[in-house]
């Protein structure tokens, strides 16, 4: 499907977008980009491109839908021909947010963003500072992504990677460093937050017990040999007490009863 007829189908009504996709489509095959799945979907992805750079608004899922092959493929593809034609991703903040029902968090997402590149380029060397990038797509992805998880916005991941064209491992590694540096903004943590102020007291407080563990110990055993000796007291009056009780110290046991033999009284012989 060429370029023009995706644009019609689209139903974009700015006449530029055609004339830049289909520029950019012969550039990217005098480079030689055009081959295999690319040369299947590149009308496609330069129409989205076309969009990108003349801030049209276009849902990205609909042009999907034109390009003739999966969506992992369309991504990577999309990475392959913006690097071949150096062109930088913009990502519009406002539209993202539209675009996964946040509009309502766009200025709290500006502030994240703010502040994250604030925070990022402080940190750098002073000959860093003014070379630092902080425009690629994955920084407004990950700002909108976090900021709807911290209002229980629902979102999905896997959509951001591929409207803002980025891999997973880059966007974790964003993820893990912009929550880090604007936790007072989107942060979820404040049970955990407490639950490690209260291990830290735990700590000190264990901290503090070690010098006394000597102590303590003599004192339980003080203690268990109190109860022991208290014990063995009850005991004793216990035993005497059955003594005084029975009649004779010597306990007599039962005998059986025996049978009385039996006397033989015969006649005695007198004496002679």
């Amino acid at each position: 499907m060429n370029v023009i007829t995706i644009v019609k189908r689209l139903g974009i009504k700015e006449p530029k977008v055609a004339e830049r996709a289909t520029e950019l489509l012969r550039k990217a095959d005098t480079k030689g980009s055009l081959r295999g799945q690319a040369q299947v979907c590149g009308p496609a992805i330069c129409v989205e491109i076309a969009t990108s750079m003349l801030k049209v608004q276009v849902d990205r899922s609909q042009i999907m839908r034109f390009s003739g092959v999966t969506e992992k493929e369309y991504t990577n593809m999309l990475r392959f021909l913006r690097n071949s034609l150096g062109i930088k991703a913009v990502v519009d903040i406002r539209a993202m947010a539209v675009q996964f029902g946040c509009a309502r968090i766009v200025d709290t997402i500006a502030r994240v963003l703010k502040t994250y590149k604030e925070a990022t380029i402080a940190g750098l060397p002073s000959e860093r500072q003014i070379h630092a990038d902080l425009s690629a797509p994955v920084y407004a992805a990950v700002a909108v992504y976090l900021t709807a998880k911290k209002h229980k916005a629902k979102i999905d991941r896997p959509k951001v990677l591929v409207a803002a064209a980025v891999t997973e491992e880059e966007f974790k590694t964003v993820c893990e460093s912009m929550y880090e540096a604007c936790f007072h903004i989107i942060g979820i943590g404040q049970r955990q937050k407490r639950a490690r102020e209260d291990e830290s007291d735990e700590s000190a407080d264990e901290a503090e017990g070690c010098g006394d563990k000597d102590d303590a110990y003599a004192a339980w055993k003080a203690r268990v040999t109190a109860k022991e000796s208290v014990k063995e007291v009850d005991v004793g009056v216990d035993n005497s007490n059955r003594k005084e009780n029975t009649p004779n110290s010597r306990v007599v046991l039962p005998t059986k009863a025996t049978k009385q033999a039996k006397l033989n009284f015969g006649r005695i012989a007198a004496p002679r």
